[in-house]
């Protein structure tokens, strides 16, 4: 996907926020136009929470493929990406919760 990864993953999170924001702000009250404001500043908030991290995603995991692309060839490279990225994500998941 190339560097197309922080740009599709700030994409989503930008559009969860949106629903998000907007339906709490329905939820306390708030009128269509102010309702549809805070969604549109919770999906500016999201999408850049989601690009960041796609961008340090993409540079954790294209890392660990060329480390192994360097090591181990075509197969080392492919390899890193799925063993590597998946330890990342796990480790990343348990640092979350």
């Amino acid at each position: 996907m190339n560097g197309s990864y922080p740009l599709i993953t700030g994409t989503f999170k930008g559009l969860e926020g949106y629903s998000k924001g907007y339906e709490a702000a329905k939820k306390v009250g708030l009128e269509e136009w102010d309702s549809a404001k805070a969604g549109l500043k919770a999906a500016v908030v999201g999408g850049l929470k989601g690009f960041a991290h796609g961008l340090v995603d993409f540079a954790v995991i294209g890392s660990f493929t060329a480390i192994g692309g360097l090591v181990g060839g075509p197969v080392g490279a492919g390899l890193m990406a799925i063993v590597g990225g998946g330890f990342y994500n796990l480790l990343k998941d348990a640092l979350r919760s």
